[in-house]
């Protein structure tokens, strides 16, 4: 059997796409610089709100590159939308959180200030900008069609927003907590998931969440990092609904 070629995949906002796309910015210099495709090289294109197009250079330039749109698919969003509401982390680690995230399909990450979070008092907009960029990678690598929202909130904020089914994951120091795949059901449409910071939710905070109905949930009889948590916590949620 013939392998079929692998189209270069690109990332550009629905407004810059209709019978040719713009290319322009960072992905024009990978585009011309970096993989140095030429006129009348097939790509696609994905929009990050579920539309994949498929088509050719037509032309490359100093400042954009055009291509000719000759295929379109829309792809469904996922019938479970999960949102992610993990602590914020020293840089590496909420940019592993973010990349993963990506990559297994998450609906929303809401990164949030908890009590044992060092606040963040000013580049809030450069934060999600940089995030964004990483997700918009991910997204380009792992073939998701869905660019996750992303922004930056109070734990109260987060709790108060979720809805559908809501689960807080705690380590085996913070309480008694059920499995997690324990409360997956095939009725839940959408489903809130808080990861605390290194040091944990505060007695308050899962209190707090207690009340707003999230089921204090455990992943490992071991205690994760926070990244490694995020993670695993998608990992099963993401296993059990693609079987469901």
């Amino acid at each position: 059997m013939g392998m079929h070629a692998i189209l270069r995949r690109f990332y550009l906002p629905k407004e810059k796409i209709d019978r040719e796309a713009v290319i322009t910015g960072d992905e024009l210099h990978y585009l011309r610089d970096v993989l140095r495709l030429k006129i009348g090289d097939k790509i696609e294109i994905t929009n990050g709100v579920g539309h994949l197009y498929h088509g050719f250079l037509s032309s490359i330039g100093k400042t954009r590159a055009l291509v000719r749109i000759e295929k379109r698919i829309f792809t469904s969003p996922p019938k479970v939308k999960i949102y992610l509401c993990p602590a914020f982390l020293k840089t590496k680690a909420m940019d592993l959180i973010i990349q993963k995230a990506t990559e297994l399909g998450t609906w929303g990450l809401y990164v949030c200030l908890t009590d044992y979070t060092v606040p963040i008092l000013k580049n809030k907009e450069k934060k999600i900008m940089r995030w964004k960029k990483i997700a918009i990678s991910a997204l380009k690598q792992s073939g998701n069609n869905y660019l996750p929202q992303i922004g930056i909130m109070s734990f109260k904020e987060a709790i108060s927003k979720a809805k559908g089914l809501k689960l807080i994951a705690i380590g085996p120091r913070e309480g008694e907590a059920t499995p997690v795949i324990s409360y997956l059901n095939s009725s839940s449409r959408e489903i809130w998931i808080c990861i605390g910071p290194e040091g944990g939710f505060t007695d308050e905070e899962i209190w707090w969440a207690k009340q707003n109905r999230f089921i204090p949930v455990s992943l490992s009889p071991h205690i994760l990092r926070s990244e490694t948590a995020a993670v695993a916590v998608l990992s099963i949620v993401h296993a059990y609904y693609n079987c469901h």
